[in-house]
């Protein structure tokens, strides 16, 4: 017996749907351990500026240990048919663009330094967000730059806590909301 051409486009839609939010979920679920891992150097990075200011200066070693670490963890994500060069290529990008940028505008204060990294970051999570139609990423985004804000101008003499703390704490707990647990 056929089925009503009105039950079978509603069956179809209900397909759509559940197909939509599981590649949603599993968006979420590979973003999830990215985010984490950032978190922790951050919370090192930043704790650690905080208590040696001279620990400044270990972020680019922090910032390549955690492009190597965001590479296996995509390695190991994705299935042998499926790998390829660019999550290595964005994440060295993003580091260029960034010595790029600090080289161009000179000399900046530890404070103006600190702050402008995580609002790129923040940027590019909300961008993400909005174009892989992934809420939980534009949140995390929007959140994290209200946050470097906020500290920034009401917590400058605490900023490298503060980002320790809300900063990668932030990462930390956006990687656990988009793991769902």
């Amino acid at each position: 017996m056929a089925m009503p051409r009105e039950e079978a486009r509603e069956t179809l839609r209900d397909i759509l749907q559940t197909e939509q939010k599981s590649r949603k979920l599993h968006g979420y679920r590979k973003a999830s351990p990215h985010l984490i891992l950032w978190g922790i150097i951050w919370v090192i990075g930043y704790g650690g500026t905080f208590l040696r200011p001279q620990w400044l200066q270990a972020w680019p070693v922090l910032s390549l240990l955690g492009i190597a670490g965001s590479v296996v963890i995509a390695r190991r994500m994705a299935d042998a048919s499926r790998r390829d060069w660019r999550g290595f290529a964005t994440g060295i990008t993003i580091f260029a663009f960034i010595a790029a940028f600090f080289a161009v505008t000179g000399p900046l204060s530890t404070l103006a330094i600190s702050a402008t990294i995580p609002l790129c970051v923040a940027f590019l999570y909300a961008l993400f967000g909005i174009w892989t139609n992934s809420t939980r990423l534009l949140v995390t985004g929007a959140v994290l730059g209200a946050l470097v804000v906020i500290g920034f101008f009401a917590l400058p003499r605490y900023f490298q806590l503060w980002m320790a703390a809300v900063g990668g704490g932030g990462l930390i707990l956006g990687g656990i909301w988009m793991r769902g647990l």
